[in-house]
């Protein structure tokens, strides 16, 4: 009975459980390609005002450098999200690589974005209230926009909001040390944020394709004899329908096992299961080829349909072969 278990059984529970996973890397990876998409006009437009503010205040070649650099960061990502597009079939690794890949880019425009300091003199010119603002602003929406991958969003804005709350600290007064604080709570709150986003995005991506597995399982039961593994009636009705609309021509072969019964009231059911299983296994083996089918009816007969083109074809090149050849059943 081990050996039928083993015939009807489906994929493994580690390979159901890695195709799960790699379906839920995918959706990762194609939400926060999209969020680039949405999100770079905001990316740009921001790092824009900043640098026209900076050049009427003054330092305008500071501003350019500090704005060239946001750019060329935010034209890789874009041109990384345009190049690798989302493949179904690619593996595991692929995936992890390339949302790596976009957790270092984000990385990089922070540490670009950490250069405001800089520009604004430690955060102590006229210009800080609305660079922090636009800074709350930034990492806010890096969190709506990668909200499938949170270390994207986490060292997109980590970097930046530490500087800004350590140049706070630096300053020494009641006032600097409170608005350092509020700093790091905010950046707590948006790390908190960013990793309860993507929980729930995997945690819904995962109950998607758990129940495409699922579906398939139970339509694969439903088609499929639960002894010996071979097509039940619906399963083997459905083949038909498949090869008549595809194949063309076919042919259906009903096998009837002589002196069945007597080994049942002989040897017991469990024995004859053995000996059904067995005889199941060897013509589905011998009816394997291309788009063979290999049916279970009843107790006692085996059906089997295959394209009668491919049957012609196979008995010109091998004229002694043939699907109701007797083969030995060990004992």
């Amino acid at each position: 009975m081990r050996q039928c278990k083993q015939l009807a059984a489906g994929p493994s529970r580690w390979v159901q459980n890695e195709a799960v996973e790699v379906g839920i890397l995918h959706d990762q990876f194609a939400d926060l390609r999209k969020g680039i998409f949405i999100s770079m006009p905001i990316c740009t437009a921001l790092p824009a005002l900043i640098m026209a503010v900076q050049t009427v205040s003054g330092g305008p070649l500071a501003a350019a450098l500090w704005f060239a650099g946001i750019s060329i960061i935010n034209g890789t990502r874009v041109a990384i999200a345009f190049t690798q597009s989302e493949k179904p079939d690619s593996g595991q690794k692929a995936v992890v690589f390339r949302l790596s890949l976009y957790g270092v880019l984000a990385l990089a425009s922070a540490v670009a974005w950490s250069f405001l300091a800089v520009l604004t003199d430690g955060y102590t010119t006229s210009q800080t209230p609305l660079c922090l603002i636009i800074l709350a602003g930034a990492s806010a929406g890096s969190v709506a926009c990668a909200t499938s991958y949170s270390p994207a969003s986490i060292n997109f804005m980590t970097p930046r909001l530490l500087v800004a709350a350590g140049c706070a600290l630096a300053k020494g007064s009641i006032e600097n040390s409170v608005l350092a604080f509020t700093i790091l709570l905010f950046l707590a709150g948006m790390i908190r944020s960013a990793l309860i986003g993507q929980t729930r995005f995997r945690e819904t991506s995962r109950l998607k394709y758990e129940t495409r597995v699922v579906a398939d399982e139970m339509e694969r039961h439903a088609r499929r004899d639960p002894l010996t593994g071979l097509l039940n009636r619906h399963g083997l009705e459905h083949a038909i329908s498949r090869l008549g609309h595809s194949e063309g021509p076919f042919v259906a072969m009903l096998i009837d096992l002589d002196g069945f019964k007597s080994v049942n009231d002989t040897y017991g059911h469990n024995i004859g299961d053995d000996l059904l299983v067995k005889v199941a296994r060897g013509r589905g083996a011998r009816a394997g080829r291309g788009n063979d089918r290999a049916h279970r009816r009843r107790r006692v007969r085996v059906a089997l349909c295959r394209s009668a083109i491919q049957d012609i074809r196979l008995r010109n090149l091998h004229p002694q072969s043939s699907l109701l050849s007797p083969d030995p059943i060990p004992h």
